[in-house]
């Protein structure tokens, strides 16, 4: 781990955070491009972390910057309006998965890793089928397509983190309380079981249009 990154982590990120935050002139179109294009550096340098395997950096952060840094992530997959941003979410919150519960960089003091079983249940499972029910999401854009495969890559990883416990809990419990039908929920338990991501990809396409 970068001792160096992990001393300037939280500083940066609040540094960003606060210039999103900061009050915009109405109308000002060239500052709302700024803004947007400030929000995608963030979740870039977020993802950065991720992919190259420091995730530690975020862990080893107080607990309220930790879950602020999560939460954050989990709201721009849900509300970004760009499906690019969007996509590098699910991408961060896939390698965290990896990572956090499969036992290389375990969350440190989240207390513990149910802890982060319990958020990833609780927060990021839902926004896996919320998101790509949304009416805005276009799965015949480009970018809305690489983002459904993240999504994809997510609940595979789930499945390999978690295997049994993560079906039957979604097969029995969150499906239903979207009142997707049983006989779906346990296709879909199938499905993710499957190792071809290509085919897995469409068979999610042909879903979410069949649920919208």
């Amino acid at each position: 781990m970068s001792p160096f990154l992990s001393q300037v982590f939280t500083p940066i990120v609040e540094r960003i955070i606060s210039c999103i935050n900061r009050p915009m002139e109405p109308d000002d179109n060239e500052e709302y491009r700024d803004k947007l294009n400030l929000h995608k550096s963030y979740y870039l340098f977020i993802n950065s972390i991720c992919i190259n395997g420091v995730t530690e950096v975020i862990a080893s952060q107080n607990m309220e910057q930790v879950n602020s840094v999560l939460g954050s992530i989990v709201e721009g997959a849900s509300t970004s309006p760009d499906s690019s941003v969007k996509r590098i979410c699910f991408m961060s919150l896939k390698k965290l998965v990896e990572g956090w519960i499969g036992g290389q960089n375990v969350l440190l003091d989240y207390p513990s890793t149910s802890g982060f079983i319990d958020y990833v249940y609780k927060e990021i499972l839902p926004i896996c089928f919320v998101v790509p029910l949304q009416p805005t999401f276009d799965l015949n854009e480009g970018q809305a397509y690489l983002c459904l495969g993240e999504i994809v890559s997510l609940l595979k990883e789930l499945v390999t983190q978690r295997g049994e416990e993560f079906l039957l809990y979604l097969q029995s419990q969150y499906l239903p309380s979207l009142m997707i039908p049983t006989d779906i929920g346990q296709e879909m338990s199938v499905r993710l079981q499957e190792n071809d991501m290509k085919s897995l990809k469409i068979y999610f396409k042909f879903r979410i249009y069949s649920l919208s």
